[in-house]
């Protein structure tokens, strides 16, 4: 078998007795696919990561007649999550903070037990902070005030934002990762049209050799935006794309368009 190493976009390989070319063609190049399925890892990372470990919301609730607080929390996958601690054991609160993006001073609410230290804010806020602590205080210090019921407010939105790119990720790796292949069968005087998008199956569709005259490249779009698609055109007038979808750049498709109606000519030497 000879192979004939063509651009990053489609390949062409001739085999033996049974004559039989493939023009491969692929919309994007290899470096546009490896990126996007990149950021679709990372993306997809993100979204499970604050899912499973980013609150979505927390309150604490104490109570004098139980002698317990009990800190619950909502987590978008993991679901409710509650921590109880003896009122006699909590040794006070605490305040973590750090420079926000937008220059403020970021904060959340700590409880000290005898186990360490943990943070019971759902995120990290700008505001809001240093009321949730008083309150917090004000009950762990006074033995009258017979319950506590704190709301903190809902946690960050980046699980949400993550699973919405996400699923941007996934139609573009859906979309990148298309490869139509055009094996012209002479052996049996016969093209086949196979088109393979991960994960989905494979789809085909046969012609005789005679029905197809030729292949040209169909601009989408205006000429700012524009997509190209290779199409083969038959005898009957019909154009069928070898792909629904279209590239960005025409030069991978022009050069799979010249292969096509070189192999229809028959110009193609092993």
């Amino acid at each position: 078998m000879a192979a004939f190493a063509l651009t990053p976009g489609y390949d062409l390989t001739r085999h033996g007795e049974r004559r039989e070319t493939v023009v491969r063609y692929r919309p994007y190049g290899r470096w546009s696919r490896i990126l996007f399925t990149l950021l679709f890892c990372a993306a997809a990372a993100g979204g499970v990561w604050s899912a499973f470990f980013t609150a979505r919301t927390v309150t604490v609730d104490g109570d004098r007649g139980t002698s317990m607080l009990t800190i619950t929390k909502v987590y978008p996958l993991l679901g409710t999550r509650r921590e109880s601690h003896d009122l006699a054991s909590i040794l006070g609160t605490g305040q973590r903070s750090h420079r926000a993006k937008n220059g403020g001073i970021a904060s959340a609410v700590t409880l000290r037990t005898a186990a360490g230290e943990e943070v019971v804010t759902a995120r990290y806020a700008t505001y809001g902070r240093t009321e949730q602590k008083q309150a917090l205080d004000a009950f762990l210090a006074d033995p009258g005030a017979r319950e506590l019921h704190l709301p903190y407010d809902q946690g960050s939105p980046l699980g949400f934002i993550m699973a919405i790119f996400s699923g941007v990720m996934v139609w573009l790796v859906w979309t990148l990762w298309q490869e139509a292949s055009v094996r012209f069968e002479w052996w049996r005087d016969a093209v086949v049209l196979e088109r393979r998008r991960w994960p989905a199956a494979l789809w085909s569709r046969a012609f005789q050799a005679g029905e197809i005259t030729g292949a040209r490249v169909q601009m989408r779009g205006s000429s700012r935006k524009a997509t190209y698609r290779v199409l083969l055109t038959l005898g009957s007038g019909e154009e069928v794309p070898l792909l629904t979808i279209g590239g960005s750049g025409p030069g991978l498709a022009e050069a799979a368009a010249d292969e096509l109606r070189a192999a229809l000519a028959g110009r193609l030497r092993g």
